[in-house]
């Protein structure tokens, strides 16, 4: 029964660890006058290589944030407005949208892994070394039972 109740809590104690790592991004996002969804796109871009030179299907980056291709589509043209990406015709398919981060994006992508390390330190500072590694470890346990 005990482990029964200690389940049920689960989704609001990942609840409250996201919603801690939101505020300790939101001044960084705010700074960028961007949406939250906007700087998720962007931190989807930072890893991958492509995005900073030839270019990356927008259906891939669509695979990767979770989010809808109406979703994905809109955040884009937001995106290309306020200058971090630009949007390029494939050579490959007249359908396909390639995008390229600008050099905008580049140095804006380029501060996110500090400003997220930065970010989890913060949440995460009263635990110890090994008390984080063994979060470590049990996220990758749950992503690992998550993958199809």
């Amino acid at each position: 029964m005990k482990n029964k109740f200690i389940h049920n809590l689960m989704p609001v104690y990942f609840r409250a660890i996201l919603n801690a790592l939101e505020n300790e991004l939101q001044p960084f996002i705010k700074k960028l006058n961007i949406t939250k969804p906007e700087f998720e796109v962007l931190h989807v871009l930072a890893n991958i290589a492509a995005a900073r030179e030839k270019g990356v299907p927008q259906k891939f980056v669509t695979s990767l944030s979770g989010m809808s291709d109406y979703q994905i589509t809109r955040l884009m043209i937001s995106l290309e407005n306020k200058g971090f990406i630009n949007k390029l015709k494939s050579k490959e398919s007249k359908r396909e949208k390639l995008i390229v981060l600008t050099q905008l994006g580049i140095e804006t992508t380029n501060e996110i892994p500090q400003t997220y390390s930065e970010a989890c330190q913060n949440v995460f500072c009263s635990l110890s070394d090994e008390e984080t590694r063994q979060i470590q470890r049990l996220l990758l346990k749950i992503r690992g039972a998550a993958v199809p």
